[in-house]
C-alpha cells in the first residue's frame, strides 16, 4: 500500500468554554510517561474545534472510562464529551429524572451541579405505546470528569434506566495508533487527476440512501457527484470560514462528498441525500447526531418516505460501565441506540456503518449495536495487484486495510483504501500543501461503508420490494468469509465492474482477509 504523507496536530492545550483539557484531578507527576493511549489526537482535535460547551478528552487516568483489555490486553481508547450534559434513557418522566440525577450526581462527587433543562428526544408513535424507550439530555452546570462518570454508573440500572456521556463523535472513526486523524488514516487526501471506474448509470436507480454526515458545502467548493442533493437547505457543510485562507477549517472537510462519490461511482442510479449531523461549529455529537436521525427518520417515516438505506460513517468508543468488570459492556450512545431500536422496529431503512479506524478490536458506536438493521463495515486494502484502482477484486477480498478495527462484530467488509473520489476545490489540508481540485484519494472505513450501501441498492433495484435488512443473507452468502484473525465477517469486493452484489468471487482466488 502506498503511504502517504502523515500529518498530526502538534501537541496543543485547549480551552474550551474556561475548561483546561488537561487532566485536572491528576497530579503533574502521573503524566510525566503516560501509558499510550489509542484515539488521544482524534479526541484533542475534536475537543479543540468544539464550540457549543466544556468537552474533556478522557484517557482514564482519573474517571477509569476505558480499561486495558483483559482478554486481548489491547490499551485504553480515548474518548471526548461534554461536560454540561448526560445522557439518560427511560419511561420515567421529567420529575422522576431529575430527582434521580439529583440523587445521583450529590452522591457521586456532583454536589452543587446545578440541572438546568432536561428535554426529550423521541419517536413519537413508538415511545406512545412504548416500543421504543426515549432518550433525556440534561443540561448541567459543567462537572468535573470524575463525577460525571460516576453519575452515569450510579444511573444504570437497567431496565428502569441507563445513562452516558454526551460523547463526541469522530468522522470516519478516528486514528490510528500514533498515526494521523480523523479521515486521514493514511494522510490527508490526496490530490489526483485519476478518476474512478464507470459503472452502467442505471445501477441502484429508484432507491434512496441517507447520508448522515457533514453536510454539502457549496459548489464552488465541492465537485458534487451528479446523484447527490442535500435533505434541506441546514444540510450545508462550512468548509473555509476561517483563516487561513483556502485551508479547511476541520480536518474532515469534504468528508461528505467522498463518501457520496462512493455511491455515485458503485451505484450511480441511486439518489443520495446528505443530512448535517454536527453541532454549528462542524463537531457531531452524539446528541447532535440523535436529534438531526430521529427527526427525519420519524418524518419520513410519517411521509411513507424512508431511506432504503442510512450511511453512518462516525462514531466513538464508549466509557466502561464497570472497570473492574469489562465484561459488563460499556456506556453506549444512548440516543443512537434509540435510533437503532427504532429503525428495527420499522424495518424500512437498513442503517451502514463505519467500524472506525483505530486497528483494534475493542467495540465501536454505532456499528457495534448489533441490531438487525445496522451492518457493522470495516475496510480493505484491495490495491495490492488490483484491478480498476482498488475498486474490484476477482476475490472479492483483500488485506484487512492495517487502520481498520475488527473483531466478531464487524459483519462485512470492502475496500477503503486509496480510492478515488470527487472532493473539495481549491483547498488545502494544511499550509503551504497543494489545494485538492475537486478529486482526491481517500482511506477509511467512512469509505467502505458506503462502497457496501450502494451494492445494497445495486441488489434492491434488481429486487424491488425487498427490505434492505434481509437483502443482507443474499449478498453475504456470495461473499468471501473472512478469517477468525479479523474476527470474521464477509468481504464483498465487487468481483468486476459489471458484476453484480451476489456474484460469486472467482473459486480458484481464495480469500485474502
Amino acid at each position: 500500500m502506498k503511504l502517504r504523507r502523515r500529518q498530526t496536530l502538534a501537541s496543543v492545550i485547549v480551552l474550551t468554554a474556561g475548561l483546561l483539557t488537561a487532566d485536572p484531578l491528576t497530579p503533574t507527576a502521573a503524566h510525566a510517561d503516560p501509558p499510550p493511549v489509542r484515539g488521544t489526537d482524534t479526541a484533542e482535535s475534536l475537543v479543540a474545534h468544539f464550540a457549543e460547551g466544556p468537552a474533556y478528552v478522557d484517557k482514564s487516568a482519573v474517571t477509569a472510562c476505558a480499561v486495558t483489555d483483559p482478554v486481548s490486553g489491547e490499551p485504553p481508547q480515548a474518548v471526548a464529551y461534554r461536560l454540561d450534559r448526560i445522557a439518560i434513557r427511560t419511561w420515567l418522566d421529567e420529575p422522576d429524572v431529575r430527582t434521580r440525577l439529583r440523587s445521583a450526581l450529590d452522591a457521586n462527587g456532583g454536589a452543587g451541579i446545578g440541572i438546568d433543562t432536561i428535554g426529550k428526544v423521541e419517536f413519537p408513535d413508538l415511545t406512545a405505546d412504548h416500543t421504543v424507550q426515549p432518550v433525556w439530555y440534561a443540561e448541567l452546570e459543567h462537572a468535573a470528569p470524575a463525577a460525571l462518570i460516576r453519575t452515569a454508573r450510579a444511573l444504570w440500572t437497567p431496565p428502569l434506566m441507563t445513562a452516558a456521556p454526551v460523547y463526541l463523535m469522530a468522522p470516519n472513526g478516528g486514528d490510528t495508533d500514533g498515526g494521523p486523524l480523523e479521515s486521514w488514516p493514511n494522510g490527508p487526501p490526496e490530490p489526483t487527476t485519476v478518476l474512478p471506474p464507470d459503472r452502467a448509470d442505471a445501477i441502484g436507480a429508484g432507491t434512496t440512501i441517507a447520508v448522515y454526515d457533514m453536510g454539502m458545502p457549496v459548489r464552488e467548493r465541492g465537485n458534487w457527484p451528479p446523484n447527490v442533493t442535500r435533505l434541506d437547505g441546514s444540510d450545508v457543510e462550512i468548509v473555509d470560514a476561517e483563516a487561513p485562507a483556502l485551508v479547511a477549517d476541520r480536518i474532515w472537510n469534504g468528508h461528505s462528498v467522498a463518501i457520496a462519490d462512493v455511491l455515485n461511482t458503485v451505484a450511480p442510479g441511486a439518489s443520495v441525500e446528505a443530512v448535517r449531523i454536527t453541532e454549528p461549529s462542524g463537531v457531531p455529537t452524539e446528541e447532535s447526531a440523535t436529534r438531526r436521525m430521529a427527526s427525519t427518520l420519524s418524518r419520513a417515516h410519517d411521509l411513507t418516505r424512508s431511506p432504503d438505506l442510512a450511511v453512518a460513517a462516525f462514531g466513538t468508543p464508549g466509557c466502561a460501565i464497570d472497570p473492574l468488570n469489562p465484561t459488563r459492556g460499556d456506556l453506549v450512545p444512548l440516543g443512537l441506540q434509540m435510533v437503532a431500536d427504532a429503525v428495527d422496529h420499522y424495518r424500512e431503512t437498513l442503517i451502514v456503518a463505519s467500524a472506525g479506524n483505530r486497528n483494534t478490536s475493542r467495540r465501536y458506536y454505532p456499528a457495534a449495536f448489533g441490531h438487525e438493521s445496522v451492518l457493522s463495515v470495516g475496510a480493505l486494502d484491495t490495491t495490492e495487484g488490483a484491478e480498476n484502482g482498488g475498486w474490484t477484486s476477482r476475490s472479492r477480498s483483500g488485506r484487512r486495510a492495517d487502520f481498520s478495527n475488527f473483531g466478531t462484530w464487524v459483519e462485512a467488509w470492502a475496500p477503503g483504501v486509496d480510492l478515488s473520489t470527487r472532493h473539495l476545490i481549491g483547498v488545502s489540508f494544511a499550509v503551504d500543501t497543494d489545494p485538492v481540485m475537486g478529486q482526491a484519494l481517500v482511506d477509511g472505513t467512512s469509505y467502505a461503508g458506503p462502497y457496501v450501501a450502494a451494492l445494497f441498492a445495486q441488489y434492491l433495484a434488481a429486487n424491488p420490494g425487498t427490505p434492505a435488512y434481509r437483502a443482507w443473507p443474499d449478498i453475504a452468502a456470495a461473499g468471501a468469509k473472512c478469517s477468525s484473525a479479523v474476527g470474521g465477517g464477509v468481504a464483498v469486493t465487487l468481483t468486476t465492474l459489471d458484476a453484480k452484489p451476489n456474484t460469486p468471487p472467482d473459486p480458484g482466488l481464495p480469500p485474502m482477509c
